[in-house]
This record gives structure tokens, C-alpha cells and sequence, in this order.
């Protein structure tokens, strides 16, 4: 649960002092050019517009705030390193023009990125030609580290663990026994959606809507009356949305003032607090599996006013995972540079791909050699009296 990784921050916190308490927004200053100093930069890829412009935001923001806090230990190895924003929309077609750029920009040697799946599987096999490393905060799409992607590595859970965990709060936790599956036609909203259903099944469930495999739904319609009411027949105990907090606030509502009176249930785009913004009281009681870690309590705290004093804000979700991706990043980029090579695109991939038992803010990070972080978690969290809190651990078993 949050509660419980906060004593990781601890340890994250004493690996360095990393986390800075000055104001100011770290995505908007330079660091200073010192003699000798190799110059090298960092994207991000995310949305910056848009409806999922919370998370992605988040992610650039967290990451700003990583090179911020390791301004010393850069400038103690000689090596200046910028940050390039980069706003994806959350449209894979952007996501490729944006890959394309950062190719064709040889000072980019490492990429903070991306939060949606469906980005990154266009963004990660061009960016592989020069060997250009993507450490996402986010992605949880099963083939981005099962495509010979050597570039792309993942401090997050795939949806195959995700999926199955989310499967079985549902049914051993929640006692649902009849479940209807939406998802938003996405490779992320729909990989989900598949996982739960194949679990569901496993587990004794049965889906009641699309012939027992779930259905997709426009994310940009205003109603979705007729698939709410064809689902709303069947009785389902709990409705599973596999889709990003935009969408999923308003379809509960919408699902709520028709008569749907079971519960609810997303993945990890639902962690954002818009997702009561934009649902109301209708999402009260909602269930949702993500990344954890409780940043306004205990240890957390100076990461919290940290983020807050940069950025007049709290830290949503995402926010730790783009400044641990930041981090880890950083370190492969001092890494290579011990040998003159922080400006070399293959030698910063390897020094990234070597991680193993990096302290983050959430727990222990490192890859495996799919790129895939072996000690991720899934947790479970609802909203309670209009706020996200933890729960704890998913049932791994």
C-alpha cells in the first residue's frame, strides 16, 4: 500500500539528498555551462495537452525535478544536461513525428517516456535505430518488451500482471461473479481488457457483455447510453473500464444516473484526481490498481513539498515515476561518462539496461533483459470520501 512504501523514500531520500526544496519550475531553468562540460539532452514524451494532459504533465514535471536535485552530481562529472520536452497528445501519430526529431537531434541521448502504450509501440522501434534508450514511467503494454525493442525498458508492471491482479481483487476481494468488460480500443485500454477477461474466466467469472470478451467504446462520444443500458440489463456486479481517467469519470456517472448499482473498476489510468473532478460523487467507491507510494506522508513528505513548491500542486501519481525515470537516466548518463561517453547514445543505453536494485521512490527499480523491472507491484487503491487512497497489495496468486 502507499503507507507501507513510504518507508522506501526514506531510503531514497538518504542515497544522496535527492530531493530539492528550492522554488521556481526546474522544467524552466538551465543549468549553468562550467569548462570541459560534455552537453547533452534528455526528452520527455508525454501529453501536455489534452484530456490526459494531468498524467503527462506529471511526468515531465517529475522528471524536471529529478535533474534539478542532481545538479551537483552532474556538475561533479562534468556534464550538462538539459531536458526537452515533448508534448505526444497522447496520439501515436504524433508520438512518431516526435520519434523521428529526436532521432534526427544527436544531442538527445536518453528518452523519459511515454504514458500511453500505443505511443511508445511507435515511438521505441525508430528510436532503436540509433539506440536511443526509453525509460517509461508509465507504459504497461505486454508486446513493448516483447518486440526485440532493445531500447525500451519499464520501471512499471506489464498488463499481464496487472491484468490477472485486477482479476482477482474482483472476484476473491469483491466477490463479483458477473462482470462486464469496456475498454477504449486503445493498445492500452484493450490489452488490459483482454488480460482481465482471459483471468476473469480462469477464476469462475463470467463477462456479460460482447459475447463474453468485452466490448470497445468510443472515448471521445459524449453518451454511451445504448452500451450502458444493454450492460445495465444484465446485472452485472462490477464494470470494468479499461481507458484513462478522462473517459472513465464521466462514463461512471453517466452509468451511475442510468440505475447501474454495482461497483466499479479501472487500472492504472484511473490514478489521477480528475477522475473525481470529472465523475463527481458517482466515483466514490471506485477501485482502481496502480504504481503506489503515499508522497504527502512520513518520509514522502519532503518529495511532496518539494513537487509542490516547484510546481503550486500536488504530485499526482505518475509524478515519482517520471523523476525516478529521470533518475535512472541520469545515472547512466554520469555512468558513461565516466569512460567520455555521456554523448554516446549506445553507451548510455547500456549503462541504463545495467540497473539493478536502484532505490526508487516507490521501491526497487532495475531491468531484466527484456527491459522489463522484475520487483514491480501492483496495488489497489478507491476513492474514499473523494479522494484516491490505497488499499494495498493486489493478490499476486
Amino acid at each position: 500500500m502507499r503507507e507501507k512504501l513510504a518507508s522506501f523514500l526514506g531510503i531514497a531520500l538518504l542515497l544522496g539528498g535527492l530531493v530539492g526544496c528550492g522554488g521556481g519550475n526546474p522544467a524552466e531553468q538551465t543549468l549553468p555551462t562550467g569548462p570541459g562540460e560534455t552537453v547533452v539532452k534528455v526528452a520527455t514524451v508525454s501529453p501536455l495537452s489534452g484530456g490526459q494532459a494531468a498524467l503527462g504533465t506529471a511526468i515531465k514535471n517529475g522528471a524536471a525535478l529529478a535533474l534539478k536535485d542532481y545538479a551537483d552530481k552532474l556538475k561533479a562529472a562534468k556534464i550538462r544536461v538539459e531536458l526537452a520536452p515533448q508534448d505526444d497528445k497522447a496520439e501515436p501519430s504524433t508520438g512518431s513525428q516526435i520519434a523521428e526529431k529526436i532521432l534526427n537531434d544527436t544531442s538527445i541521448v536518453a528518452v523519459v517516456g511515454t504514458l500511453n502504450s500505443g505511443v511508445a509501440k511507435g515511438i521505441a522501434p525508430v528510436l532503436l535505430r540509433d539506440n536511443v534508450v526509453m525509460v517509461s514511467p508509465a507504459n504497461t503494454g505486454v508486446a513493448l518488451t516483447e518486440s526485440n525493442w532493445h531500447n525500451f525498458t519499464r520501471l512499471v508492471f506489464r498488463d499481464d500482471q496487472q491484468g490477472p491482479a485486477i482479476a482477482r481483487y474482483a472476484t476473491q476481494s469483491l466477490n463479483a461473479k458477473n462482470l462486464a468488460v469496456l475498454h477504449d480500443k486503445t493498445e492500452y485500454g484493450q490489452g488490459l481488457a483482454e488480460e482481465v477477461v482471459k483471468s476473469a474466466g480462469k477464476l469462475g467469472a463470467r463477462i456479460v457483455n460482447g459475447a463474453g470478451k468485452g466490448e470497445g467504446i468510443d472515448p471521445k462520444a459524449a453518451d454511451w447510453s445504448s452500451t450502458l443500458t444493454a450492460i445495465i440489463a444484465q446485472n452485472p456486479d462490477l464494470l470494468f473500464y479499461g481507458g484513462i481517467y478522462d473517459t472513465a469519470g464521466p462514463l461512471i456517472k453517466q452509468a451511475r444516473e442510468k440505475g447501474y448499482k454495482g461497483k466499479f473498476m479501472g487500472g492504472d489510468g484511473f490514478d489521477d484526481a480528475k477522475l473525481v473532478e470529472l465523475g463527481g460523487s458517482a466515483v466514490e467507491g471506485t477501485y482502481f490498481t496502480s504504481i503506489g507510494a503515499d508522497y504527502a506522508q512520513n518520509e514522502g513528505k519532503q518529495f511532496f513539498d518539494a513537487y509542490k513548491a516547484a510546481y503550486n500542486a500536488k504530485p499526482p501519481g505518475y509524478a515519482a515515476y517520471g523523476y525516478d525515470a529521470m533518475r535512472v537516466v541520469l545515472e547512466g548518463i554520469i555512468s558513461a561518462g565516466k569512460t567520455g561517453k555521456a554523448n554516446s547514445r549506445p553507451d548510455v543505453m547500456a549503462a541504463v539496461k545495467a540497473t539493478k536494485g536502484f532505490k526508487g521512490l516507490g521501491g526497487t527499480l532495475g531491468f531484466d533483459a527484456k527491459g522489463d523491472n522484475p520487483d514491480s507491484v501492483v496495488f489497489v487503491f478507491t476513492v474514499r470520501n473523494g479522494e484516491l487512497a490505497g488499499i494495498g497489495p493486489a493478490p499476486m496468486k
